[in-house]
Protein backbone atom coordinates (compact mmCIF):
# COMPACT_ATOMS: atom_id res chain seq x y z
CA UNK A 1 0.00 0.00 0.00
CA UNK A 2 1.15 3.40 -1.02
CA UNK A 3 0.57 6.27 1.40
CA UNK A 4 2.37 9.82 2.30
CA UNK A 5 4.41 11.45 4.41
CA UNK A 6 1.30 13.77 5.07
CA UNK A 7 0.56 10.70 8.18
CA UNK A 8 3.09 13.61 10.03
CA UNK A 9 2.88 17.10 10.61
CA UNK A 10 6.42 17.75 10.03
CA UNK A 11 6.50 19.70 13.11
CA UNK A 12 9.68 18.21 14.22
CA UNK A 13 12.68 20.15 15.67
CA UNK A 14 15.52 18.39 15.95
CA UNK A 15 16.87 17.97 12.30
CA UNK A 16 15.95 14.27 12.29
CA UNK A 17 13.75 12.98 9.42
CA UNK A 18 10.35 11.19 10.32
CA UNK A 19 11.27 7.22 11.17
CA UNK A 20 9.37 3.76 12.27
CA UNK A 21 7.89 4.03 15.02
CA UNK A 22 7.33 7.97 15.40
CA UNK A 23 3.88 8.42 16.12
CA UNK A 24 1.61 10.65 13.14
CA UNK A 25 0.26 13.27 13.28
CA UNK A 26 -1.37 14.88 10.24
CA UNK A 27 -2.01 18.27 9.74
CA UNK A 28 -4.81 17.85 6.81
CA UNK A 29 -7.38 16.26 5.63
CA UNK A 30 -5.58 14.51 2.56
CA UNK A 31 -3.05 13.10 5.63
CA UNK A 32 -5.91 12.19 7.72
CA UNK A 33 -7.28 10.14 5.21
CA UNK A 34 -4.46 8.22 4.44
CA UNK A 35 -3.95 7.76 7.58
CA UNK A 36 -6.94 5.76 7.85
CA UNK A 37 -6.47 3.98 4.87
CA UNK A 38 -3.12 2.35 6.48
CA UNK A 39 -5.65 1.75 9.69
CA UNK A 40 -7.54 -0.38 7.62
CA UNK A 41 -5.38 -2.48 5.60
CA UNK A 42 -3.58 -2.83 8.92
CA UNK A 43 -6.84 -4.20 10.80
CA UNK A 44 -7.59 -6.65 7.71
CA UNK A 45 -3.91 -7.70 8.16
CA UNK A 46 -4.33 -8.64 11.51
CA UNK A 47 -7.51 -10.58 11.29
CA UNK A 48 -6.24 -12.47 8.36
CA UNK A 49 -2.80 -13.17 9.98
CA UNK A 50 -3.59 -12.97 13.91
CA UNK A 51 -0.58 -10.35 14.52
CA UNK A 52 -0.04 -7.08 13.81
CA UNK A 53 1.90 -5.20 11.26
CA UNK A 54 5.94 -3.99 12.29
CA UNK A 55 8.37 -1.99 11.40
CA UNK A 56 10.62 -3.02 7.95
CA UNK A 57 13.58 -5.80 8.63
CA UNK A 58 15.04 -7.45 5.96
CA UNK A 59 13.62 -11.08 5.81
CA UNK A 60 15.64 -14.03 3.72
CA UNK A 61 12.36 -15.94 2.16
CA UNK A 62 8.74 -14.94 2.57
CA UNK A 63 6.95 -15.58 5.93
CA UNK A 64 4.08 -18.27 5.51
CA UNK A 65 0.77 -16.02 4.95
CA UNK A 66 -0.58 -13.22 4.00
CA UNK A 67 1.63 -10.26 3.49
CA UNK A 68 1.27 -6.20 3.81
CA UNK A 69 3.58 -3.30 3.48
CA UNK A 70 2.67 0.06 3.71
CA UNK A 71 5.23 2.85 2.48
CA UNK A 72 4.99 6.08 3.03
CA UNK A 73 6.64 8.31 0.48
CA UNK A 74 6.67 12.06 -0.86
CA UNK A 75 7.06 14.65 -3.75
CA UNK A 76 7.34 12.29 -6.55
CA UNK A 77 8.94 12.86 -9.98
CA UNK A 78 9.77 10.90 -12.75
CA UNK A 79 7.40 9.23 -15.45
CA UNK A 80 5.38 8.51 -16.33
CA UNK A 81 5.46 13.01 -15.90
CA UNK A 82 2.76 15.60 -14.82
CA UNK A 83 4.89 15.36 -11.68
CA UNK A 84 5.85 18.28 -8.84
CA UNK A 85 8.02 19.70 -11.17
CA UNK A 86 6.62 19.13 -14.27
CA UNK A 87 3.73 21.11 -12.94
CA UNK A 88 6.05 24.01 -11.53
CA UNK A 89 7.52 24.75 -15.14
CA UNK A 90 3.99 24.91 -16.28
CA UNK A 91 2.85 27.53 -13.82
CA UNK A 92 6.19 29.32 -14.32
CA UNK A 93 5.24 29.28 -17.94
CA UNK A 94 1.49 31.10 -17.42
CA UNK A 95 3.11 33.31 -14.62
CA UNK A 96 5.42 34.66 -17.30
CA UNK A 97 2.52 34.73 -20.10
CA UNK A 98 0.55 36.51 -17.27
CA UNK A 99 3.53 39.18 -16.63
CA UNK A 100 2.68 38.00 -12.88
CA UNK A 101 5.43 36.26 -10.34
CA UNK A 102 4.97 32.81 -9.77
CA UNK A 103 3.50 32.22 -6.30
CA UNK A 104 4.38 28.44 -4.46
CA UNK A 105 4.31 28.05 -0.84
CA UNK A 106 7.52 28.86 1.45
CA UNK A 107 6.89 26.92 4.50
CA UNK A 108 7.51 23.53 3.19
CA UNK A 109 10.97 21.34 3.49
CA UNK A 110 11.22 17.66 1.76
CA UNK A 111 12.96 15.03 0.35
CA UNK A 112 12.24 14.33 -3.32
CA UNK A 113 11.57 10.96 -4.47
CA UNK A 114 12.30 9.00 -8.13
CA UNK A 115 9.24 7.31 -9.24
CA UNK A 116 11.79 4.75 -10.13
CA UNK A 117 13.91 4.18 -7.02
CA UNK A 118 10.36 3.87 -5.01
CA UNK A 119 9.24 1.37 -7.43
CA UNK A 120 12.37 -0.56 -7.34
CA UNK A 121 11.94 -0.10 -3.39
CA UNK A 122 8.39 -1.49 -3.46
CA UNK A 123 9.56 -4.62 -5.77
CA UNK A 124 12.27 -4.93 -3.39
CA UNK A 125 9.70 -5.29 -0.07
CA UNK A 126 7.62 -7.33 -2.51
CA UNK A 127 10.46 -9.76 -3.29
CA UNK A 128 11.10 -10.23 0.17
CA UNK A 129 7.60 -10.52 1.67
CA UNK A 130 8.00 -8.84 4.70
CA UNK A 131 6.04 -7.47 6.75
CA UNK A 132 6.47 -3.86 6.61
CA UNK A 133 5.25 -0.09 7.00
CA UNK A 134 8.45 1.13 5.85
CA UNK A 135 10.48 4.58 6.02
CA UNK A 136 7.56 4.53 6.77
CA UNK A 137 6.63 2.83 9.58
CA UNK A 138 4.34 2.43 12.82
CA UNK A 139 2.96 -0.15 14.53
CA UNK A 140 0.43 1.35 16.49
CA UNK A 141 -3.24 0.51 15.10
CA UNK A 142 -4.73 3.81 15.83
CA UNK A 143 -2.96 7.11 17.21
CA UNK A 144 -3.99 9.48 20.22
CA UNK A 145 -6.65 11.72 20.02
CA UNK A 146 -4.62 15.05 20.48
CA UNK A 147 -2.88 13.94 17.14
CA UNK A 148 -5.93 13.88 15.20
CA UNK A 149 -7.70 16.69 17.14
CA UNK A 150 -10.17 14.90 18.30
CA UNK A 151 -13.00 16.76 20.17
CA UNK A 152 -16.05 15.44 21.92
CA UNK A 153 -18.67 18.17 20.06
CA UNK A 154 -19.68 17.98 16.18
CA UNK A 155 -17.65 20.07 13.89
CA UNK A 156 -20.77 22.27 11.58
CA UNK A 157 -22.50 19.27 10.74
CA UNK A 158 -19.98 16.77 10.70
CA UNK A 159 -19.67 13.84 13.66
CA UNK A 160 -18.70 10.75 14.28
CA UNK A 161 -21.77 8.82 13.48
CA UNK A 162 -21.79 9.88 10.04
CA UNK A 163 -18.03 8.94 9.89
CA UNK A 164 -16.70 5.80 8.06
CA UNK A 165 -14.49 5.06 10.65
CA UNK A 166 -16.53 5.05 13.08
CA UNK A 167 -17.57 1.93 15.51
CA UNK A 168 -20.96 2.36 17.25
CA UNK A 169 -21.50 1.60 20.87
CA UNK A 170 -24.14 -0.18 21.94
CA UNK A 171 -27.01 2.26 21.39
CA UNK A 172 -27.20 5.43 18.95
CA UNK A 173 -26.20 7.83 22.04
CA UNK A 174 -23.31 5.22 23.55
CA UNK A 175 -19.89 5.79 23.12
CA UNK A 176 -18.21 3.70 20.22
CA UNK A 177 -15.20 3.16 19.00
CA UNK A 178 -12.69 4.52 15.75
CA UNK A 179 -10.62 2.92 13.20
CA UNK A 180 -8.15 5.56 13.03
CA UNK A 181 -8.06 7.05 16.18
CA UNK A 182 -7.35 5.58 20.13
CA UNK A 183 -9.63 5.31 22.73
CA UNK A 184 -13.25 5.73 23.48
CA UNK A 185 -15.39 8.00 20.88
CA UNK A 186 -18.61 10.16 20.93
CA UNK A 187 -20.89 9.48 17.92
CA UNK A 188 -20.85 13.76 18.61
CA UNK A 189 -17.15 14.28 18.57
CA UNK A 190 -15.70 14.99 15.91
CA UNK A 191 -11.73 14.81 14.13
CA UNK A 192 -9.51 15.74 11.29
CA UNK A 193 -10.00 12.11 10.16
CA UNK A 194 -13.33 12.82 9.38
CA UNK A 195 -14.96 10.99 6.20
CA UNK A 196 -18.67 11.08 5.65
CA UNK A 197 -20.13 7.89 4.85
CA UNK A 198 -21.81 6.95 1.93
CA UNK A 199 -25.41 7.20 2.51
CA UNK A 200 -25.13 9.15 6.02
CA UNK A 201 -27.88 11.14 7.20
CA UNK A 202 -27.39 14.44 9.16
CA UNK A 203 -25.29 14.38 11.79
CA UNK A 204 -25.90 12.87 15.62
CA UNK A 205 -26.33 16.43 16.95
CA UNK A 206 -28.72 17.83 14.43
CA UNK A 207 -30.79 14.74 14.30
CA UNK A 208 -31.52 15.04 18.41
CA UNK A 209 -31.72 19.05 17.77
CA UNK A 210 -35.16 20.72 19.23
Amino acid sequence: MVSTNEAFDGHRTDGLGYAAGDPPAPANPYGASKLGGESAARVAYAAATGRPIGPYTPAERAPDGPQLAIVRTAWLYGPPGDDFPAKIVAAAERAHGEGSPLRVVGDEVGQPTATTDLAEAIVELDTAAVEALAVVAEAAGTVPKAAMKYQDHPHGNQDCSSCMQFIPGKSASAMGQCNVVAGPISPTGWCIAYAKKRGARASFAARRAP
